[in-house]
Formats: structure tokens, C-alpha cells, sequence
């Protein structure tokens, strides 16, 4: 056994018992945790272990992925379960809609056939053949790790101090990746930053959902210093966006601002969110006028062309599911691409690349049960998300709630355009983001009630 995987166990074995311990016998230990577990979301590869690893092959998880944030879920989740003062919440919003859908990639997993040979033109694969019974694994293995940090998330946030935690954590991340970017960029020489991300787009994306909860926290805080702290922030997290050269990425940062923007400065009318917005398009455009070249050299650059080789891959996505009903399973787009699709839809393509669109990747894996059990789970969210969005509620928990619901709209935006969804660190963060706007509801429908009560008392006792 390698050495790394005897590191991994004994820490496994030694850290997750000794920080669980340390939650239940000091409270604050937890909201540490939950830092490192948002933290760890940024550095995926440094923080992360791969078993039964194939990193040749082409998708977003190659391997049975366990990070620090796993760890950190599983601590958290051993705290609250012995938290006598909290009642543990199993059955969460969504979890039918969730099932739902890994309902449709079982079955779409059990429709594969033998593992096909890997063509001789695929050079860079070094296996004989495509285990396309095996990668349906790592994606469902991820969906499971997911669905915990949901389930820890919702569970964690209960009080005030708990969402001004997850604020600060993300400050933290967007502070450091904001480091990383501008290292990368100008000590580096790095021209498409991607920092610890396979892919300037997907350092683009995580950045740009992290920009519309520093502007959700920009325009709620009070004081013009702290409110000048986040709007910084926000400011670094479109700088990010703006050294990955990402034309989707800085489409999603501005409409995730635009929108933030729109929800919550009709609760907030104050001098400082008159002033901020005011200093932060100047600095938007200074930012802009010093990057115009660069970026107008990305924008020239022949879209429509790009598009419509990008259409090639949704054109095999349709030829998968019209002889797979239900796909060709999770994680093998790439596979099948190789063996038969790929010169079907265009003999001059160069096989394997998946689609970079999320709903395509989603046919052509699972078929249009699949498209409709994702739509499913997101129409559901977003329904039960939509109070916290029209609400005129004021303070960190609608705040914060509004910002990650933005946020996801915002990954949901470049998916069309670069599939992050399924990529582990966005696909994390979006269910800490959703996590979040579900512990808010919760939070808020418990204050209404409360409230109500209140006033129910009032009345019997005059």
C-alpha cells in the first residue's frame, strides 16, 4: 500500500474521532470546522485522495474521491447527532427529488453493457479497455459526499452566530483564492489563471458564486467600514474572474451582482448603499479600462464558431439517447464519445471531450429522464428558495440567503457554457450554498411562528 494511503487512514482514524470529541466538549470547535470544511472546497487536489484513480480518463471525477471536507463533514455530523439541544433534521427538502434522480443513474448504470475496448486512434489512454461499469461509481460516490455536506450544512445553521461563520469562511476563501490569482497572474506570468482548478472557467465559476454573496453581505452590513470590507472582497472576487479571461464567467459575476443587487437593496435603502455601489462601478471600470485589452482579444475571438464546434458535442448527446434510453451511464460520455459517437456526429472530431453543456451531458449520460429528474431537483429548490428572494426580512440569515441562492444561479449560469456543476469543488460549494438557503427558511419560518405565538399570548393575557 502506498504511503499516502496509510497517512490517509491514520488520519482518518485519528482526526475524526478526536474532532468530533473536541466539537461536543467545546461548541466553538464546531464553527472552526465548518471554515475548514468551506476552505477545503478551494484546494481540491491538495487536500484530496483518490482511490481506484483514472486520471487518463476524460470526465470530472476520476476516481473515488475523499477530501478534507469530508472529514470535516463527517466531524460535523458526529457533533450534532450528540447535540441533545438540537433535533436533527434527516428528511430535508429535496431529498425525494434527489432520490428521484439517483434513481435514474442506477438504472441507467444497470443498462451498461461489457466494457467496450478503448480504440487504438486513443492514444492517451493507457487501459485496454473503458470501465464504463466502474466510473458510474465515482459520480454516485460524489453525489452521496454531497448530498452530507447538504445534510450537514441544513443541520449546522441554526442561530445567527452559525451564518456569520459561514460568511466569514467564505471571505477567508475569496481573500486567499483572490491572493492565489493575482500570485499566479503577475509573479507566475500565468496569462488564463486557474489557480488549484483544472480550468481558468472553473476558477471563474467558483469565483463568481462566491461574488454574489460578498455583494449580499456588502450591501447588509451596517457600518460604511464593514460594508466597504465586502464590497472589497466582492471586488477581488471579480478581479479573479477577470485573469481567467472567462467571457461565461464574467456574464454569471455580473448578473449574480445585478441580481443580489436587485433582491436586496429595496430592504437595505441606506446613505452607504448609495455610496458603495457608486464607488464600486468606479472601480469596475478602472478595473475594466486596465484589462480592456486582454479581454477584447478574448471577446473578438470568432464566438459563433466556437459555439458551433461546442454544438458537436451536444449533437452526440442526442445520438447517445436515441439508441440509450436512459444514457450511457454516468460518467461515460467520454467512453462511448471514443468507441461510437464522436465520428458519428462529426468524422473530423476529436472524440472524448464531454459536452459543456450540463443539460446535454446530462442526456447523452441519462437520457431525458435524467434531464428531467435534474430539472426536478432545482425547480424544486428554487420554488421553496423563492420567499427568501421576495422577502423584505432584514439581517444576516435573509442576507446571506439571498446571496447563495444567487450564487447558484450563477454556477447554473455557466453550466450551459462549461458544465462546473460536476466538477467536485462548485458541485460542494453549491450544496453548502443550498444548504444554506434551507437552514435560512427553516430559521426564518421558526421566527414566524414564534412570532405568531408571541402574539397568541399577548391577546390571552389582556
Amino acid at each position: 500500500m502506498d504511503a499516502k494511503y496509510v497517512i490517509f487512514f491514520l488520519v482518518v482514524l485519528v482526526m475524526v474521532p478526536a474532532g468530533a470529541v473536541a466539537c461536543m466538549l467545546w461548541h466553538p470547535f464546531r464553527h472552526a470546522v465548518l471554515v475548514v470544511m468551506v476552505w477545503s472546497t478551494c484546494i481540491p487536489e491538495s487536500v484530496g485522495i483518490n482511490f481506484l484513480s483514472r486520471e487518463f480518463y476524460r470526465t470530472t471525477t476520476r476516481g473515488l474521491e475523499v477530501s478534507l471536507a469530508d472529514l470535516c463533514a463527517l466531524i460535523l455530523l458526529a457533533a450534532l447527532l450528540t447535540d441533545s439541544s438540537r433535533r436533527f433534521r434527516w428528511f430535508l427538502p429535496l431529498t425525494i427529488p434527489t432520490l428521484v434522480f439517483l434513481g435514474v443513474v442506477l438504472i441507467s448504470w444497470g443498462c451498461i453493457g461489457d466494457n467496450p475496448a478503448v480504440p487504438a486512434q486513443a492514444l492517451e489512454v493507457p487501459y485496454p479497455v473503458f470501465e464504463v461499469k466502474l466510473y458510474p461509481m465515482f459520480e454516485v460516490a460524489k453525489m452521496l459526499r454531497g448530498f452530507l455536506v447538504y445534510l450537514v450544512v441544513t443541520n449546522y445553521a441554526r442561530d445567527d452566530t452559525d451564518f456569520h461563520v459561514f460568511a466569514l469562511a467564505m471571505g477567508l476563501v475569496v481573500m486567499y483564492m483572490g491572493y492565489m490569482g493575482l500570485y499566479n497572474r503577475y509573479i507566475l506570468g500565468i496569462n488564463r489563471v486557474r489557480v488549484s482548478f483544472g480550468h481558468a472557467n472553473s476558477y471563474a465559476t467558483y469565483m463568481a458564486m462566491m461574488g454574489a454573496v460578498m455583494v449580499s453581505l456588502a450591501v447588509h452590513s451596517r457600518s460604511l467600514l464593514l460594508g466597504g470590507l465586502w464590497l472589497g472582497l466582492t471586488a477581488t472576487a471579480g478581479i479573479s474572474v477577470i485573469l481567467t479571461i472567462s467571457r461565461g464567467g464574467l456574464l454569471a459575476f455580473a448578473s449574480g451582482l445585478g441580481l443580489a443587487a436587485t433582491f436586496l437593496l429595496p430592504r437595505y435603502v441606506t446613505v452607504k448603499n448609495v455610496l458603495l455601489p457608486l464607488v464600486g462601478a468606479l472601480g469596475a471600470a478602472a478595473i475594466l479600462a486596465k484589462s480592456m485589452e486582454t479581454l477584447a482579444g478574448r471577446f473578438d475571438a470568432d464566438t459563433e464558431a466556437d459555439m458551433e464546434y461546442r454544438g458537436i458535442y451536444n449533437r452526440e448527446a442526442r445520438l447517445m439517447v436515441s439508441e440509450h434510453p436512459f444514457g450511457v451511464g454516468m460518467g461515460n460520455f467520454s467512453a462511448f464519445s471514443w468507441v461510437r459517437y464522436g465520428e458519428l456526429a462529426d468524422p473530423d472530431l476529436h472524440p472524448g471531450t464531454p459536452p459543456h453543456n450540463i443539460l446535454y451531458m446530462t442526456l447523452g449520460e441519462l437520457g431525458y429522464p435524467g434531464v428531467l429528474a435534474f430539472a426536478l431537483i432545482w425547480a424544486r429548490f428554487y420554488g421553496l428558495a423563492l420567499p427568501l428572494l421576495l422577502s423584505l426580512r432584514t439581517g444576516i440569515v435573509p442576507a446571506l440567503a439571498v446571496g447563495c441562492v444567487v450564487g447558484t444561479v450563477v454556477s447554473h449560469i455557466q453550466n450551459f457554457l462549461h458544465m462546473t456543476y460536476r466538477e467536485t469543488p462548485m458541485y460542494f460549494m453549491m450544496q453548502m450554498f443550498v444548504g444554506v438557503a434551507m437552514a435560512a427558511r427553516f430559521r426564518l419560518r421558526e421566527d414566524a411562528q414564534r412570532a405568531k405565538e408571541s402574539v397568541r399570548n399577548e391577546g390571552h393575557s389582556g
